[in-house]
């Protein structure tokens, strides 16, 4: 699981973990909301409320978050790495990780690896 809030809804800890273990899924709120009981807009409001954003952008930046841990730490092209973290269009995933992150994934990529010092 990403987080660790005890006061968290079940009902939302239930679907952040879903989210977690799979992050590639095509997600729906519809299908989030329906898989722990609750209406769409009810999903919404505890997200909302937990989070201070929607499911649909809390998944958007987990899988930019995770997409940021595979670059820093694998070798991975970038267009594995969209994949495995559940984009499918290219010009989607480098427009949101430049806002996420301030710059493009291969930029981004060069610029933290020049900041590790490498082990001899």
């Amino acid at each position: 699981m990403l987080i660790d809030a005890p006061a968290l809804d079940v009902r939302v800890r239930e679907v952040v973990d879903a989210l977690a273990t799979q992050p590639q899924r095509a997600w729906t709120v519809v299908e989030l909301a329906r898989s722990v009981g609750l209406s769409p807009s009810r999903l919404r409001v505890l997200f909302l409320e937990a989070f201070g954003i929607a499911p649909h952008e809390y998944l958007k930046k987990q899988r930019m978050l995770a997409a940021e841990r595979l670059l820093t730490s694998s070798h991975l092209r970038v267009k594995e790495i969209m994949s495995l973290v559940g984009f499918a269009d290219s010009s989607h995933f480098t427009r949101d990780f430049k806002a996420l992150f301030g710059s493009c994934p291969t930029r981004y990529r060069r610029l933290m690896t020049s900041r590790t010092p490498h082990a001899k």
